[in-house]
């Protein structure tokens, strides 16, 4: 970092602010940044480091900025293609035991026409992983022996209930973290 401008120093900060604000799902506007951060933001530079023409995977990301600090020029990276897009996925509803011995989380593809949530559950002990489809939203028991969670119809048939007027049904199980039923 000692071989940074002052400028590419000031922008990794940006970034990094911006990084937390988002994770804390908050928000930073690019203009607001440079009001903050003064002459020494250069929001082209900023967005074309950061954000670029399209989205990318958080490891591509990693790698931009990586590059970025390096003093390459970002701008040659490679543009995403549609069907790169397929093999994304989101972590969504992550959480852990209270003894710190269990981990949820749910893995999904962000994709409107498929938007089924796969919850996994898993041993940080033993490595054991229970896998549920259409799960969401898990809460571990106190003595965490059990984890509750909603099972959803898959999303057609929900879409089909709700165009008819009807609710869309939702169950709640229970799993047994210790005989695994």
């Amino acid at each position: 970092m000692k071989n940074l401008s002052r400028q590419k120093k000031v922008t990794l900060f940006a970034f990094i602010v911006v990084a937390v604000c988002f994770l804390m799902n908050g928000t930073l506007l690019a203009q607001g940044a440079a009001e903050a951060l003064g002459d020494d933001f250069d929001v082209r530079l900023f967005h074309q480091a950061v954000i670029g023409s399209s989205a990318m995977p958080l490891k591509v990301l990693g790698e931009q900025i990586d590059r970025f600090i390096a003093g390459e020029d970002v701008a040659a990276r490679r543009v995403l293609k549609i069907d790169d897009y397929e093999r994304w996925r989101q972590v969504t509803s992550p959480g852990i035991s209270d003894d710190g011995t269990w981990v949820t989380f749910g893995y999904r593809r962000p994709n409107a026409f498929d938007p089924e949530v796969e919850l996994h559950v898993k041993s940080l002990r033993n490595g054991r992983e229970y896998q549920i489809p259409q799960a969401s939203e898990p809460r571990f028991s106190d003595d965490s022996r059990w984890v509750a969670f909603f099972i959803d119809l898959p999303f057609n048939e929900a879409e089909k209930l709700r165009a008819e007027g009807n609710p869309r049904p939702r169950q709640v199980r229970l799993l047994d973290l210790i005989g695994g039923e």
